[in-house]
């Protein structure tokens, strides 16, 4: 259970790190809003979401295009757009067995 919540942590931490931001401010707002607009304008849905260490909400939006976007929420109730990008794929893991 606990491998299912830190696999995908590390690989989206890892993304985070190597990824620009596509614009050079900060967007931030009401994050009904900003997922309203995200799903009107690119068709992209929420597909992954968890807590970080300090408590602000991390989802990541994606479409059947490809395009994604991060959201981070804090909080407090604001959400900003720290990440977005194109040539999502959802990757198929293999079922992990405890071994012997």
């Amino acid at each position: 259970m606990l491998r299912k919540i830190l696999v995908p942590l590390f690989v989206l931490g890892g993304i985070l790190a190597t990824v620009t931001p596509a614009h050079s401010a900060t967007i931030c707002g009401k994050r009904a809003h900003l997922v309203s607009a995200l799903s009107r304008d690119y068709s992209e849905q929420p597909t992954f979401e968890a807590l970080t260490a300090d408590g602000r909400l991390m989802e990541v939006l994606t479409s059947e295009k490809g395009t994604w976007t991060v959201l981070l929420t804090s909080p407090t109730g604001r959400t900003c757009v720290v990440a977005t990008g194109t040539s999502w794929e959802t990757l198929r893991h293999a079922k992990l067995t405890p071994s012997a």
